[in-house]
C-alpha cells in the first residue's frame, strides 16, 4: 500500500524543513503532566495541510499553551492564545471547525489540554486543506514566552474503527530463539508463548539485523537496515491510520533514547522504567483498561534476562542447581570476566540457568496479560506479536553476552504472531525471514498505510502459502564499539561474515554446518559462493558509502604511499559506524574502544580508497574533531588536503573541525565540509592528496545511541556494557 494522504505528522515535518521560522518542531513532549506527539509553534503561526476526507470521519486533536520551556515555568507569563481549526474547501470557502482561546496566565482552568472531536461527515470525499492557526488576541506582551501546542491530528471513522484490530507488540531483550520451549528447548521456559504459538504462527527461522539493541530495535521499528531520523516508523503508519491511543512501556536506555529523541515518530506516550516484567505487564493491562473501547497499540519491552540477572528467588532460580555454591548468583553480570575465561563449566551452567529462569518469569507475566485480554474479549480483536531485539551467546563460540559477533546464537530470535481471531492457528513457518519484516506485517494486518521507505516485506503471503515462499536473505551488522565492527549476509544455505579490524572473512555452509564451526573462506571449492556473497554484501553496505563523513586518499600514478588519517574527538561526542570504501583490503581501520578516535592507515595508489564514519552529537557545544593526515611519515601540507566540494583547504595541518551554533543562529561548520555533490578524488603530480567531505544525511549514527553523560554510562555499565 502507498502511504496515506493523511500522514499529518509527516506533512508537518515537510513544512518545518522549508519554513524560515525558529522554534517549530514535531516531537514527543510533556505538557501538563501528559506526554504526546505535538506540533509546537511560536505565536502567531498558521499552517495548511492537505486532507483527504473519508466518509463518516471525525478529526481528533488537542490544543494547549506550552507550560514550560527549557525548564522555565511559562504559566505565569504566556500571552493568551486563540486556536482556530478550519477547513479550506476546494471552492475556496473556509469553514471554521473549532475555535478556543486559552489564557494560562490569568485562568488556571486553561492550564490543560483541550480535546477536540470534530465532525467532518459533510465534507466526505473532498480534497481540502486543514488549517491550524494560533494568534494572540490583542497586543502581545510576552511573545518569546508563548508557544502553541497541537497534539497529532488524526482521522477516525467510528463505525469502521470498532472492527479494526488493536496491537500488542512485545520484545524480550537478549532472547535467543533456541531457549524457548516452543522452539524445542528441553526446559519448560515458555508455556504461555507455547500456547500463543499454538493459537498463531511460529517462525522457526527469524533473524534479527543486529546483535545488539542498537541498531536492532531502530531497524525493526523503521523496517530499514540503515534508519535515519527522517525514517517513518511503525508509529507513522499507526498515526496515519488514525489509531487514537498508542503507548510504550520499556526498559532499556538505548531504546528510550531512540523513542524519545531519535525516532521520526514515536508513541504518544513512552514510559521508560526500571521495572521487572510483572510490573510492566500490570501497567500495560491497566493502560489497556483505561482506553474504554478506543482502538489502541501497546508496545512492551522486557529486560529481565539481560545481565545482571535480578529476578529474585524462587522465580529467578527455578532452573538453578540447588547444590551450586559458586560466584554466579542473584545480580551476577560479570560480562568482562565471562569473556576472559574467568568461569568454569559449573559457573556457566548456573548463568544459563538464571537466564532460563528469567525467561520463565517473563513468560509467567505475559501469561497473565494474555489471560486478561482473553477474559475481556480483547484477545481475538488484537494482533499479538512477540519477538526479540537479538539473542545471547553462552560461550557457543568462546564468548559471552551480545554485540560480540554475528553468529546465529546472537541473530536467531523468536517470532510468534497471533492474528485476530486466531487465524492460521498452529502454523509453523520454516522459511527464513527477517526482523525488518515485522512492521510491514503489522501494518498489513491492521490495514494501516505503509511507507515506501520500509525495506521489509509483509509476511502474510508466506503465512498463506509457506510451501511456495522464497527464503529472505538477512543482512546484519555488529556496531558495538567495544567489539570489532562486522557485517554479515545470511542466505538459506550460507553465511558470510566480514570483520573490519583486524580485517577478515568467514564463510559457513549452514546446511552442512548449522553450528558455524568450519570456516570455508579459504576453500577454493567455495570461491564462487564467497564471491557472490561478497558482491551482494557490498550492495547492502552501499548506503554507508554515500552518507556521513567520507575520507579518500589517492597517490600519483605509478607510486604507492603509506597514508595515515587520525581523527580524535576533543570532547565526549562519539565517532561511530566506520567502514572501508573502495574495496575490502588488509589495511588498518581502528575505532577506539571508547569511540572517541578512529585511525586508518594503508598503502595508497592512484585508485582512490578510504573510509567513512558518523558522529553522535550531544546536547552541548561541540569541542570538534582534531584531524591529522600523514603520508610516508610526514604531515600533509594544507594544500594536499581537499575539503568539501569546492577544493578548499584547511588553514593548517593538523586542523580542527567543529560545528558552531551561536544562540538563535543556525549551526554551521568550520571548515565547511558539506557537499551536495561528492567531489571526484584525483591525484595531482605533486604527491598524495586526501579528500574529506560530509553528506547531509548520515547513516544511523545517533539512532538509539544515548548521549554519554555519566548517569547514562552508569545505567549501561549496570547492564554489562564495559563502556
Amino acid at each position: 500500500m502507498a502511504a496515506a494522504t493523511n500522514d499529518f505528522l509527516g506533512l508537518l515535518r515537510e513544512h518545518i524543513a522549508t519554513a524560515d521560522r525558529l522554534f517549530l518542531s514535531v516531537r514527543s513532549a510533556v505538557a501538563y503532566g501528559r506526554s504526546r506527539q505535538v506540533f509546537s509553534t511560536p505565536v502567531p503561526y498558521s499552517v495548511d495541510l492537505p486532507i483527504s476526507v473519508p466518509p463518516d470521519a471525525r478529526l481528533r486533536l488537542a490544543v494547549a499553551t506550552r507550560d514550560t520551556f527549557f525548564m522555565e515555568d511559562l504559566t505565569g507569563r504566556a500571552d493568551p492564545v486563540r486556536f482556530t481549526v478550519s477547513l479550506v474547501r476546494p471552492s475556496g470557502e473556509t469553514v471554521v471547525l473549532a475555535e478556543r482561546t486559552l489564557a494560562i496566565r490569568d485562568r488556571p482552568a486553561d492550564r490543560r489540554w483541550i480535546e477536540l472531536n470534530l465532525d467532518l461527515a459533510r465534507f466526505a470525499g473532498e480534497q481540502a486543506q486543514l488549517r491550524l492557526a494560533s494568534v494572540t488576541p490583542g497586543t502581545p506582551t510576552a511573545p518569546d514566552k508563548t508557544f502553541a501546542l497541537w497534539s497529532r491530528p488524526y482521522l477516525v471513522q467510528p463505525a469502521a474503527s470498532h472492527e479494526q484490530p488493536n496491537l500488542l507488540f512485545i520484545t524480550i531483550d537478549a532472547c535467543r530463539a533456541d531457549h524457548l520451549s516452543a522452539y524445542g528447548y528441553a526446559r519448560p521456559t515458555t508455556p504461555a508463548l507455547d500456547r500463543l504459538a499454538s493459537e498463531g504462527i511460529r517462525f522457526t527461522r527469524a533473524y534479527t539485523n543486529a546483535p545488539m539493541t542498537v541498531p536492532s530495535l531502530s531497524q525493526i521499528l523503521t523496517s530499514r537496515y540503515f534508519p535515519t531520523q527522517a525514517s517513518p516508523t511503525l508509529m507513522s503508519s499507526l498515526f496515519a491510520a488514525g489509531v487514537p491511543r498508542t503507548k510504550a512501556i520499556i526498559r532499556n536506555p538505548y531504546l528510550e533514547f531512540f523513542l524519545k529523541l531519535a525516532a521520526r515518530d514515536s508513541f504518544d506516550s513512552v514510559s521508560s522504567v526500571t521495572w521487572r516484567a510483572d510490573r510492566i505487564a500490570a501497567k500495560g493491562l491497566a493502560w489497556i483498561d483505561a482506553q474504554r473501547g478506543d482502538r489502541w497499540a501497546l508496545y512492551l519491552h522486557f529486560l529481565d534476562i539481560h545481565t545482571p540477572y535480578r529476578v529474585r528467588p524462587p522465580e529467578g532460580t527455578r532452573f538453578a542447581d540447588p547444590a551450586y555454591r559458586g560466584p554466579v548468583g542473584y545480580g551476577w553480570g560479570d560480562v568482562e570476566g565471562a569473556q576472559q575465561g574467568k568461569y568454569d563449566a559449573a559457573d556457566r551452567a548456573q548463568a544459563m540457568a538464571l537466564y532460563d529462569s528469567g525467561l520463565r518469569f517473563i513468560d509467567d507475566q505475559v501469561a497473565g496479560l494474555f489471560d486478561a485480554l482473553r477474559a475481556r474479549g480483547l484477545l481475538d480483536r488484537t494482533l499479538v506479536v512477540v519477538s526479540a531485539d537479538h539473542g545471547e551467546e553462552f560461550w557457543d563460540h568462546g564468548s559471552f553476552f551480545h554485540g560480540v559477533s554475528l553468529y546465529d546464537e546472537q541473530l536467531h530470535v523468536p517470532l510468534i504472531i497471533r492474528l485476530p481471531h486466531a487465524a492460521h492457528a498452529g502454523s509453523v513457518i520454516d522459511v527464513p525471514v527477517r526482523s525488518i519484516d515485522i512492521v510491514p506485517t503489522i501494518v498489513d494486518v491492521l490495514g494501516a498505510p505503509s511507507f515506501p521507505e520500509f525495506e521489509g516485506e509483509t509476511l502474510l503471503p508466506i503465512i498463506a502459502n509457506p510451501a511456495t515462499a522464497a527464503p529472505r536473505e538477512d543482512f546484519a551488522r555488529a556496531a558495538n564499539n567495544a567489539y570489532p565492527q562486522r557485517f554479515a549476509l545470511r542466505t538459506a544455505t550460507h553465511k558470510l561474515i566480514l570483520t573490519q579490524q583486524p580485517f577478515g572473512e568467514s564463510l559457513f555452509d549452514l546446511v552442512a554446518d548449522p553450528g558455524e564451526r568450519h570456516d570455508l573462506a579459504a576453500d577454493p571449492a567455495a570461491r564462487a559462493v564467497l564471491d557472490g556473497l561478497r558482491t551482494r554484501l557490498d550492495g547492502y553496505r552501499a548506503p554507508y558509502w554515500s552518507a556521513g563523513f567520507q575520507v579518500r586518499a589517492v597517490a600519483p600514478p605509478g607510486t604507492t604511499a603509506d597514508v595515515e588519517v587520525a581523527i580524535t574527538s576533543n570532547d565526549d561526542q562519539l565517532v561511530v559506524n566506520p567502514d572501508r570504501v573502495g574495496g575490502d583490503r588488509p589495511d588498518t581501520l581502528q575505532l577506539a574502544r571508547d569511540s572517541l578516535a578512529i585511525t586508518w592507515r594503508g598503502p595508497v595508489t592512484d585508485r582512490p580508497i578510504g573510509f567513512r564514519f558518523d558522529r553522535v552529537m550531544g546536547f552541548h557545544d561541540d569541542g570538534g574533531l582534531t584531524i591529522r593526515m600523514r603520508a610516508n611519515g610526514a604531515d600533509l601540507p594544507p594544500e594536499a588536503i581537499v575539503l568539501g566540494p569546492d577544493d578548499q583547504h584547511p588553514p593548517a595541518s593538523p586542523f580542527v573541525y567543529k560545528v558552531i551554533g551561536p544562540t538563535k543562529v543556525k549551526a554551521h561548520e568550520e571548515p565547511a565540509l558539506l557537499a551536495t555533490t561528492p567531489p571526484t578524488p584525483t591525484a595531482g603530480s605533486g604527491g598524495v592528496r586526501v579528500y574529506l567531505w560530509r553528506v547531509l544525511e548520515q547513516a544511523p549514527a545517533a539512532l538509539g545511541t544515548p548521549p554519554t553523560d555519566e548517569k547514562t554510562r552508569e545505567r549501561l555499565r549496570a547492564l554489562g556494557y564495559v563502556e
